[in-house]
């Protein structure tokens, strides 16, 4: 009988290293596919409000519409204008689509039921409800100054409605300025309105409610914009996604996030490599050129010429016979179309 042959210790150590570098590659691989797993989404419009959620009478007609993704070749400056000229902390604090929604009256002045002359809803939603947190904190301070600066105005969330998780609610009123106050000519001539923000979940929303001019309607307040701020918390929950997918996609942008800050460091090291490497190259080429003559110049010029037109000379060999290959086929093909 023939002997078999025993396992020796190297052979054994060998096999644990195959064993373990093809598992550290599964895992690697599977981290990787978990990192860029997409979690669809209901779309933004879903949460957006409309004319039959408006108070009775108002006329207000639809002006604007937009609606805006970010994407990883956005610019930083994507969604300013909605809702803040300069949004700094959108794109910072994962920021990944934004909307505004602009309705005007018909009319001049008030009448009856009629009160709002202006109405604007701008919708922020977050990759992770702890990014939504720290931008609604962010959010309204001395940076602000759409459409007043934001100290113009009176802070009046303790007797607003309340609406999603956290919320604010400021009012404006050339008629309650404190005495003293330096008060820009923009805010002298801009009409009352109020403005109710706030944050449920994933999204932040801003409602800004604006009067006619002179008008001193008393049911344009923050009361009338909380009870529009909480039929916009609702539709929001109603949309919202499945719990164990929205704890997947926060531990996903943890992750994501964790993997960022760890490569950084790589990455600039790298990008500082690639610098210096490209100027040592430009260097030499730049010395090369420099220690030609004339006369080694125009024999450089000659042979570079040279090999341009035998390049001409392969692409025209290389479609003749590209043309020869295909010829039967055509003729193939022309044979049935005629049958």
């Amino acid at each position: 009988m023939l002997a078999t042959k025993k396992p020796t210790k190297r052979s054994s150590a060998c096999k644990c290293i195959v064993a373990s570098a093809v598992l550290l590659t599964l895992l690697v691989a599977s981290f990787a596919v978990f990192l860029h797993i997409h979690v669809t989404t209901p779309p933004l419009s879903n949460v957006f409000l409309s004319q039959k959620f408006f108070p009775p009478g108002q006329q207000l007609k639809l002006k604007q519409r937009r609606v805006a993704t970010v994407t990883k070749s956005s610019p930083s400056t994507l969604c300013d204008g909605y809702g803040v000229l300069r949004d700094f902390y959108f794109t910072k604090m994962g920021g990944v689509q934004c909307a505004q929604l602009v309705w005007r009256s018909a009319a001049e002045f008030e009448e009856g039921d009629r009160y709002i002359a202006y109405l604007e809803t701008v919708y922020k939603a977050f990759d992770t409800i702890a990014h939504a947190e720290e931008y609604f904190v962010k959010f309204w301070g001395r940076h602000l100054y759409d459409p007043l600066p934001s100290y113009l105005y009176v802070n009046e969330t303790e007797t607003a409605p309340a609406a999603g998780d956290a919320h604010r609610a400021f009012r404006w009123d050339v008629g309650n300025v404190v005495p003293g106050m330096p008060v820009p000519l923009q805010a002298a001539s801009t009409p009352r309105h109020v403005v109710y923000i706030f944050r449920e979940g994933r999204f932040f929303v801003r409602i800004v409610m604006q009067a006619f001019s002179n008008a001193r309607d008393e049911r344009l307040s923050v009361e009338t914009a909380g009870r529009l701020a909480g039929v916009v918390t609702d539709l929001i929950r109603s949309n919202r996604l499945p719990e164990w997918q929205e704890r997947f996609r926060n531990i996903q942008s943890s992750c994501q996030d964790g993997v960022a800050k760890l490569f950084r460091p790589v990455s600039k090291a790298f990008r500082k490599r690639f610098a210096s490497a490209r100027k040592w190259f430009k260097g030499k080429m730049t010395s090369i050129f420099e220690s030609l003559s004339h006369k080694d110049f125009r024999w450089t010029f000659l042979v570079v010429q040279d090999v341009r037109l035998l390049l001409i000379a392969l692409v025209v060999l290389l479609h003749n016979r590209f043309n020869a290959f295909l010829k039967p086929y055509e003729e193939i093909m022309k044979a049935r179309l005629f049958c």
